[in-house]
């Protein structure tokens, strides 16, 4: 239920001034000085002047009553404003049936009172207040399921200077899943509290956020936890940026004893004394607790790292990074942590407009408690060509190509050398099927040979892709996209392999008519990899397959605003369905959906007459693998 808008000061009213070391008047020499009458005036008053006479306007202004309300302590009145009221009664009567035969039927009585005032001025404290209650009654399939229950809701929000550089809000809530829309599983009851406090500076690039937030859900006797919190802190010192973050979670739940927390800190620096030069650094922390039936384990990684660029004349770019890594295990099988180092120096020049040369090198160090220490260091050269595209039989062709050399030396491995080549090459071609319509195809090719020393074979490589894609845009806003590509790619040599996706998307947005629009958003996708290695131990051939693994996500919705021509009558079909199950909460999601929804269809008639709004929906639904229909009728008064 949205809160109602807090009130405003009349533009009229002024404050009264606060002027230090004045007597206060009391409130019977207030009520003294104050006008006998405030009706409109039928002659002259006692104490008019004659006319002509000459009026003592200082005296006039001396005998002026004091402001309305006398000004207390440091200027600041600790009182409520007239409060802001709002609310809604609604009956509710619904029904569900399960894949299993199991039925449910509840009528459900709700409502909600929403307050809002401010303290003294609303730019100074505003506080919102909203109290709900839920009675139902239920009835099961079977004769003995039946009961009634009541539950109150209620809202609390306070905010201190909402518009000032250090804003301050307070939220609490406790709802209830059946005063939430038109629920399709197991009733649920939900707490939370969340507080957040910002400050900058009057002048100066300077932000601190602070936000906390604390919720819990129980269903069934089971209770589900989440806290979070973030902070950060970011500025900028003439050439110095800093950044400055850290955020945590922590989820329980009772019914496994399982504890999840998440802890991440990261820094960054940025320093840039001219446009040529730019050195960046970063910091971060991560770890990882996991928790259950008394064993505690995780991990933990902390790294450092800074890149710098430098774009030097005639286009030559220098740039060198530098990282330091460190992972270990915790609990009970804890070890010793590795570590990792690595270093990178490179630099590029063009040589006219197509071609482009390049040095880089790298030294690696790993430090492991298993295989303990080892090193790499390698060189390598490279040479780029990449002319403009061309014109082609109406095509656009751009082709690339390149070579490279190196060395590398590997403490396990020895030294060795490699050299390589590479070729790519892509058709892209646009045609105007009509003023509003394109279709853009485009095909693309690559081939790829890398030579080493010590293989009796090369490793040769190969890809290639199409697509097609179709836009059409109307005049009235309705839009229409879609796009279907290809690629594919080869290993041939010592080890092979082969890896396939297609991917396939759809949207649209088309206005039937002046009152009825329908959109569409589709996404299909599927991949297959295979791959053939030989193990380096015993020099046995390995086969993997994974098969094609398909994924899906998408949904449609159709919209009419005045339904079998009544005026008022809102129709609306809603479809949505989706493949990838994501366990959002325990990673820290403190939003994330209480279930799990596969795929839905529901369909709704909303008819709104004054403040009277009425509902008639029903709701076919797949949720955590098993088929749940709904029917929900609700008529609602706002007031």
């Amino acid at each position: 239920m949205a809160m109602a808008a807090l009130s405003s000061t009349p533009a009229g009213s002024r404050a009264a001034a606060y002027v230090p070391g004045a007597a206060a008047e009391t409130p019977t020499q207030v009520a003294q000085t104050a006008p006998a009458s405030t009706g409109p005036s039928t002659g002259p008053s006692p104490t008019s002047a004659p006319p002509g006479a000459a009026v003592d306007t200082a005296g006039a202004a001396a005998a002026a009553p004091s402001a309305e309300e006398p000004l207390q302590g440091d200027g600041i009145q600790w009182t409520l404003a007239p409060w802001r009221v709002g609310g809604t009664l609604a009956l509710d009567l619904r029904a569900l049936r399960e894949s299993d035969g199991g039925t449910q039927r509840n009528g459900l009585l709700l409502g909600d009172v929403d307050l809002a005032s401010h303290i003294w001025q609303p730019w100074f404290v505003q506080v919102r207040l909203g109290l709900g209650w839920v009675a139902s009654t239920t009835q099961g399939s079977e004769g003995d399921q039946r009961g009634h229950s009541v539950a109150l809701t209620g809202r609390a929000g306070f905010t201190v200077f909402p518009a000032s550089r250090f804003p301050f809000e307070l939220r609490a809530d406790v709802s209830d899943s059946r005063s939430s829309g038109l629920s399709l599983g197991s009733e649920y009851r939900t707490k939370r509290i969340a507080l957040s406090q910002g400050w900058r500076p009057p002048v100066g690039a300077t932000s601190v956020q602070l936000n906390v937030d604390r919720s819990s859900i129980d269903s069934a006797g089971l209770t589900d936890t989440l806290s979070t919190y973030t902070a950060s802190l970011h500025t900028q010192q003439g050439k110095h940026q800093w950044e400055l973050s850290s955020n945590g979670s922590q989820h329980e739940r009772s019914d496994s004893d399982e504890t999840t927390r998440i802890t991440t800190v990261n820094g960054r620096h940025g320093f840039s004394p001219s446009t040529a030069l730019r050195v960046e650094t970063f910091a971060n922390w991560n770890e990882v607790r996991l928790a259950a039936a008394g064993v505690e384990s995780g991990s933990d990684v902390r790294q450092v790292s800074s890149l710098a660029t430098w774009q030097l004349p005639r286009g030559a770019l220098l740039a060198g990074s530098a990282r330091w890594v460190e992972a270990r295990s915790l609990g009970s099988e804890a070890r010793s942590p590795s570590q990792a180092i690595n270093a990178t120096l490179g630099g590029s020049m063009p040589l006219g407009t197509d071609w482009r040369i390049g040095l880089s090198g790298s030294a690696n160090e790993l430090r492991t408690p298993i295989a303990g220490v080892a090193e790499s260091y390698s060189v390598q050269s490279t040479l780029n060509w990449a002319p403009g595209g061309h014109a082609l039989l109406g095509w656009r062709w751009s082709p690339s190509a390149g070579l490279n050399a190196g060395a590398v030396y590997d403490s396990s491995r020895g030294a060795r050398k490699t050299a390589g080549a590479q070729f790519s090459h892509a058709l892209t071609r646009e045609v105007a099927l009509s003023p509003a319509s394109l279709l853009s195809l485009g095909l693309m090719q690559g081939l790829a040979t890398l030579r080493e020393s010590g293989r009796p074979e090369a490793t040769n490589a190969i890809a290639h892709g199409a697509s097609v894609g179709w836009q059409h845009t109307e005049q009235d806003g309705a839009r229409s996209f879609g796009s279907l590509s290809y690629s594919e790619s080869r290993t041939l040599g010592a080890n092979s392999g082969r890896f396939e996706i297609v991917n396939l998307q759809w949207n649209q947005r088309t206005q039937l008519s002046r009152l009825a629009s329908w959109s569409l958003n589709f996404t299909a996708q599927a991949s297959r990899n295979e791959s053939s290695e030989v193990d380096a131990f015993n020099g046995a051939r390995q086969e993997q397959h994974s098969g094609w693994l398909p994924y899906y996500s998408g949904g449609a919705s159709f919209e009419h605003q005045r339904a079998f021509d009544i005026p008022r009558l809102r129709a609306t079909v809603l479809f949505s369905a989706q493949s990838q199950p994501l366990v959002r909460r325990a990673a820290g999601d403190i939003d994330a959906e209480r279930e799990r929804v596969n795929a839905s269809l529901e369909g709704r008639l909303d008819w709104s007459v004054g403040r009277l709004e009425t509902r008639l929906a029903t709701r076919i639904a797949r949720v955590e693998n098993r088929t749940v229909v709904a029917l929900q009728a609700r008529a609602q008064r706002r007031f």
